[in-house]
């Protein structure tokens, strides 16, 4: 595997929950409030996993 590899997952990762929970927020006032819950909560888990992965190896 390429060096640095893990961490460019790790960015793209948290671009994405970090856009889901952007959206969660915005989208609080037009979308369906299932939709909001489902974005904040896929976000939410997605950071979680980072946190937990990044501090597995400390």
């Amino acid at each position: 595997m390429k060096e640095g590899t893990e961490m460019d997952w790790c960015k793209a990762l948290m671009w994405i929950a970090s856009i889901c929970v952007l959206t969660a927020m915005v989208g609080e006032y037009f979308l369906p409030q299932i939709v909001v819950v489902a974005l904040a909560v896929v976000g939410i888990l997605i950071w979680g996993a980072i946190v937990a992965y990044l501090m597995d190896g400390v």
